[in-house]
């Protein structure tokens, strides 16, 4: 079967190839629409999802599987081959012989998703699949392998996420159809409850691994409602759901309640205890009959214990690697058996509202909205010795597809980290992040320079002499392919010392100037918008109002005023005096593009930023909560390459210990 599988997608991607294989001169010929349509797949995800025959054991119960096959734009140039396997078991209300009005049921899966890089995207198509039942490195020796042409089965680059989540749902919702009995609107009610266990593994070199063991728990409860097509004919009806996509319009809002533990580090694979503990803990809950983790991830949904005790289950499993990592804490980073990146534990409560609008697949849009506390444990030596710390995040992020394939997506995101004490209450501000970024396969000129202009233009010149965004010749239409920015912007407790009661009337003065010369507002400032956030400012950096005031502050502007969400950014920094700016403010521009190649410019300076690893090791820890995709930005520099050792070993300082 498998080799058949082969097969049919070389076939596809042989095809597929051949129609985006077209060199850019050609593609400039192309006139008008059909010209940009074969520019815009060339530079797109191409996926072939493979469904898996289902069977059905027992009226309510079914098992059943599928495979997806992807080729899509990586890290810096590169493309990544990607392949996604997953085995599914579910048992419905329908077991109790009869339809109840109330659904219920629960599923149990394991997947796995394999991510190779390539330097082109002819490569990244004509791969072979990846074969989960003989390749999954089940014990470290897998890790030495080797193909017929004497090359690492398991290269330098690639990635394994290994993820079994067991989950529960009740549902109870209402339907009224529209247009005829064609347009369907459903309405309901959902309570969802998962036990996630999670490993992933990455090869930074070809006698290193980076582990990462995760467990969690997720609570979600929110209404949900949508529009769909309807057709009464079931093969219709079939050809609507799988080929056209019958969900014309859905809406979501979501209560989450999320407990997420962690362990991170790095294995050398030269040592036989590191080999030993791979196989003992890893390769073990590999298994695809383990009994033992089914039963530790059922009581991860909690049902059978809380949480404390998971935390502890957890922990214990790792002990054996926390041990090695200390007894090796004072060797040389290449001669340690284990290093250990980050243990953590992040109870996290989070609102979220979703809205899509989808037609038939050919066009696409995805608005989400985060609002999200989160109480943070940093694990050192052993359970008991803890750092705390409470972060407030709040995101935006909104995706545009076209033909499934084609895609952009904007996101906007704002942190506050503070200290805290055991029992999570806030005790100081440690740092304010910003953060902005576009991901686009085709980004124009003009929005390039648009988004130029909301970040770097308006930056104090001391910045922008550090951290200048590049610019490319050419026409105002030309393309930056498979583009990458992000623009992230670290404000200390200083910016508060510094700048302490700012007059209003020197806030209204430099907000009003900022936004007179942003070209995008057209002079069109709303007034009530922009006096809201003086107002607010003023208060921001007043001794009179306290910690949580100034919190709540922050999120208010970000979430409710328009002009703060999108310009908030060099609003901050132009409102501050501006001797105090190389003080208080570290910023960071990372890009890429087939065009401009790859890099990232960090103000004040590299080492100035050793005192944010913490905080960012623990932003990605939320943006996994809220977003279970593997992002491969948490392995790859900009450039393409892995994060080395040092650079790693540097994410375990804890913030508040390097001041």
């Amino acid at each position: 079967m498998f080799k058949a599988l082969t097969a049919a997608l070389l076939l596809t991607a042989n095809i597929a190839f051949a129609q985006t294989d077209a060199s850019k001169e050609e593609i400039k010929k192309s006139d008008g629409l059909w010209g940009e349509f074969l520019d815009s797949i060339r530079n797109s995800k191409l996926s072939q999802k493979i469904s898996l025959p289902s069977v059905e054991l027992f009226r309510g119960i079914e098992i059943g599987g599928k495979y997806n096959f992807v080729s899509d734009t990586s890290v810096a140039q590169n493309y990544s081959g990607i392949d996604i396997w997953e085995i599914k078991a579910g048992v419905d209300s329908r077991i109790f012989g009869y339809d109840l009005p109330v659904h219920v049921g629960a599923n149990a899966s394991k997947k796995i998703t394999y991510i190779q890089q390539f330097s082109n995207r002819k490569d990244s198509l004509l791969r072979v699949p990846y074969d989960p039942i003989t390749k999954i490195p089940r014990s470290a020796a897998d890790f030495f392998r080797r193909d017929k042409d004497n090359k690492l089965v398991f290269k330098t680059g690639d990635f394994i996420g290994y993820r079994i989540p067991l989950s529960f749902e009740t549902s109870v919702g209402t339907a009224k159809t529209l247009a005829g009995d064609l347009l369907p609107i459903n309405v309901g009610y959902r309570y969802f409850i998962t036990g996630e266990f999670d490993i992933q593994i990455f090869r930074m070199t070809e006698n290193q691994i980076r582990l990462k063991i995760i467990a969690l728990n997720d609570k979600n409860r929110g209404w949900f409602g949508g529009v769909k097509i309807y057709a009464q004919d079931p093969v219709t009806s079939l050809i609507i759901e799988r080929v056209l996509d019958d969900r014309v319009f859905s809406g979501s809002t979501t209560d989450r309640k999320t407990d997420l533990y962690i362990g991170d580090y790095v294995l050398n694979l030269e040592s036989t205890e590191a080999r030993a503990l791979y196989d003992s803990i890893v390769a073990q809950k590999m298994k695809i009959l383990n009994t033992d983790l089914l039963r530790q991830y059922i009581t991860a949904t909690q049902f059978l214990k809380d949480r404390r005790q998971f935390n502890e289950n957890l922990f214990a499993d790792l002990s054996q690697f926390n041990a090695i990592a200390a007894e090796d804490k004072n060797l040389p980073a290449e001669k340690r058996r284990v290093i250990k990146i980050i243990n953590a534990e992040n109870h996290t409560d989070a609102d979220e509202s979703s809205s899509t609008f989808n037609l038939i697949r050919l066009v696409k849009y995805k608005r989400d909205k985060n609002s999200s506390d989160a109480e943070i444990a940093v694990v050192g030596d052993s359970i008991n010795d803890k750092e705390h710390f409470f972060l407030h995040s709040i995101g935006k992020n909104s995706k545009f597809s076209l033909f499934d394939n084609w895609k952009k997506e904007k996101r906007s995101q704002l942190n506050l980290l503070f200290k805290a004490d055991p029992q999570g209450n806030k005790t100081e501000v440690v740092a304010v992040h910003f953060a902005k970024s576009r991901e686009h396969y085709g980004l124009r000129q003009s929005k390039y320079l648009e988004f130029y202009e909301t970040t770097g233009q308006h930056m104090p010149q001391e910045i922008k002499n550090k951290v200048p965004f590049p610019h490319v010749g050419g026409k105002i239409r030309d393309k930056y392919h498979n583009a990458y920015l992000n623009y992230e912007l670290y404000v200390t407790t200083k910016i508060f010392e510094l700048n302490q009661n700012l007059p209003h009337e020197v806030i209204d003065q430099r907000v009003s100037k900022l936004l007179s010369t942003i070209s995008s507002l057209n002079g069109k400032v709303d007034e009530d918008e922009k006096n809201e956030i003086v107002k607010k400012l003023t208060d921001i950096f007043s001794n009179s109002v306290d910690l949580n005031n100034k919190f709540r502050l922050f999120d208010d502007l970000t979430m409710n005023n328009d002009i703060f969400s999108e310009y908030g950014l060099p609003i901050m920094i132009n409102v501050i005096n501006p001797e105090t700016v190389s003080q208080c403010v570290l910023a960071q521009l990372a890009y890429s593009s087939h065009e401009t190649g790859s890099s990232v410019l960090k103000y004040p300076s590299e080492e100035a930023f050793t005192r944010v690893n913490l905080f960012k090791n623990i932003i990605e820890q939320n943006n996994y909560i809220l977003d279970r995709s593997y992002n491969l930005r948490n392995f790859l520099k900009e450039d393409g390459k892995p994060y080395s050792l040092p650079e790693l070993m540097l994410k375990n300082e804890a913030l508040t210990k390097q001041h």
